[in-house]
């Protein structure tokens, strides 16, 4: 009988229950030769074995189980030992509320089997497990249908690749028709696939008209997520959203193709770190060809706070560019920071958008405009282009151009042969105000012999390797620093210079003002991390 069993293994009665009122909840202490007593050889729970509330304390090792819960139920491991060799749990109908914590599991031999999946349950709480998947078709997690899932302090990892076909390459972790699920604090690995991936295809519950009604207002926050492959292709993006209204905050991306994706409505994209944006358009490349974008919205969304930094976007034609951050219609894009990348800075892909208060420092066309866009609004950005245009205004045709586009006190440094600005003829109603621009095209001149533009790839044509002044340096000139520098050592000002920066940061540098008064030093940010007293090098000394 089930008291049997149950003198056999661990019992333990839930706190606060009643014996005259109510069925006492159980924990039972699970191993291997004990699954037949629970479980039938399909993996449904055999009938009367186990009850709602009840805890299943994995121990030991499993091998090829399917575990199918229709019940709620809390599954655990509380003495560490639990490894599980392909082997599946899945929440279905009647198993809203159940927990799962702390299971390790690979699936090694088993194709099309996730690892924890859930289908049509809410309530749901997934918790500090460890899934790692080398099968095709076996996800990690895998939910359909599902609501209030909590998704908190996992790693997962899949690493199956199928040069042959590019499909069967199973993403980490893969959501259909859900919402209102908190995706918190995982780690997710990939070798060619998605992330974290909430697609508007497939799965047995019936989707809305469009795929953007499938899933909604989901909150995915501080994740890191990641690909191991060389030259990451098209089919791996770190977060893809094919969803609608939900919050990605706080993220870090790294080495995909595409970093965060939403390609439905209203969402918000903020606070996040995103690198190594690279990649080829096809998984059997050998070689670099360049990324899609870091940051791909579509209209009503919200792309601030975040920072993107040694990504290397592909360059294409102006009707076909790939940029670090790409938003649709009605959007607003503020506050980011994208630093050390090749290809277009940001992409405006729609009418009614702002852009503000961002600071690029690339090897491209700062800000991107192609064909009918209008009411575009570009204000207070600081941008360096290098040798691009800091600002691309670009016609698709005669009748399809951009027009009323103001471009409002900004801050420009680019030494563009096309101009800081460039305005492509046949554009109309595009209000330049207030900008600085420093370049062929603006004031003051590009070096003037008193002006000084000084970048990392012309800095030793002002400084010396010993970090004094070259003789092109003189009394009262003024020294503008722009953009990254690698470590300079120790910089010697001994002469009564104006020193400012744009979008300027020096690695273990230190600037000493020697012998010399009326030196006038901002806009500068110096990292300086080591803090062996002995090599410390000092922001400033003087």
């Amino acid at each position: 009988s089930i008291d049997d069993v149950e003198r056999e293994v661990d019992v333990e009665n839930s706190l606060g229950a009643s014996a005259d009122t109510e069925i006492l909840a159980s924990t039972v202490k699970f191993t291997e030769d004990k699954y037949s007593t629970y479980f039938n050889g399909s993996g449904n729970i055999i009938s009367g074995k186990l009850k709602a509330g009840d805890t299943l304390d994995f121990s030991g090792t499993f091998t090829n189980k399917m575990f199918i819960i229709n019940i709620p139920l809390t599954v655990t491991c509380t003495d560490g030992t639990v490894r599980l060799t392909d082997c599946g749990f899945s929440f279905i109908n009647g198993s809203s509320g159940s927990n799962i914590s702390n299971i390790k599991a690979n699936m090694t031999s088993v194709s099309g089997r996730p690892i924890i999946e859930a289908l049509g349950v809410s309530d749901l709480n997934v918790v500090n497990n460890n899934l790692f998947s080398n099968q095709t078709g076996s996800y990690p997690m895998n939910f359909n249908g599902v609501s209030r899932v909590n998704i908190f302090n996992n790693r997962l990892q899949c690493n199956m690749i199928t040069n042959n076909t590019n499909y069967g390459q199973p993403s980490a972790m893969l959501f259909r028709n859900s919402g209102n699920c908190n995706i918190t604090g995982n780690t997710v690995i990939t070798n060619d696939s998605n992330g974290i991936y909430f697609t508007g295809y497939g799965g047995s519950t019936p989707m809305g008209t469009n795929p953007e009604d499938s899933s909604y207002g989901n909150y995915i926050f501080n994740n890191t997520v990641s690909s191991v492959r060389e030259f990451p292709s098209s089919f791996c993006y770190g977060i893809q959203l094919m969803c609608k209204d939900n919050l990605v905050l706080n993220n870090t991306v790294y080495n995909t193709f595409r970093g965060i994706s939403a390609t439905a409505s209203g969402n918000q994209i903020i606070g996040n770190i995103i690198h190594n944006i690279h990649g080829a358009y096809y998984s059997q490349a050998t070689e670099e060809q360049g990324a899609d974008f870091a940051i791909y919205a579509v209209s009503n969304s919200i792309v601030k706070d975040n920072i993107i930094y040694d990504c290397n976007f592909k360059v294409g034609s102006d009707d076909s560019t790939a940029a670090a951050i790409s938003v649709g219609k009605n959007s607003t894009v503020s506050n980011n920071t994208i630093n050390n990348c090749i290809g277009v800075g940001i992409k405006v892909d729609g009418n009614n958008i702002n852009v503000t208060n961002n600071s690029l420092n690339i090897s491209g066309y700062g800000i991107h405009v192609f064909g009918t866009k209008s009411d575009i609004y570009i204000e207070s950005n600081v941008i360096d282009s290098n040798d691009d245009s800091a600002i691309r205004i670009v016609k698709q045709s005669k009748t399809n151009f951009p027009h009323d586009i103001f471009i409002i006190n900004n801050t420009f440094y680019s030494t563009s042969n096309e101009g800081v600005v460039y305005i492509d003829e046949g554009c109309q109603h595009i209000y330049p105000t207030n900008n600085i621009i420093y370049g062929p095209s603006g004031t003051p001149e590009i070096d003037d012999n008193t002006t000084h533009i000084i970048n990392e790839y012309n800095f030793y044509s002002y400084f010396s390797k010993t970090g004094s002044f070259n003789p092109n340096i003189k009394e009262d000139d003024t020294i503008i620093f722009v953009g990254n520098f690698s470590s300079k050592g120790k910089l010697t000002i001994n002469k009564k210079v104006i020193i400012q920066g744009l979008n300027a940061l020096f690695k273990d540098t230190t600037f000493i003002i020697s012998d010399i008064d009326d030196v006038v030093f901002e806009g500068i940010t110096i990292d300086n991390p080591n803090t062996k007293f002995a090599d410390r090098l000092w922001g400033i000394q003087i």
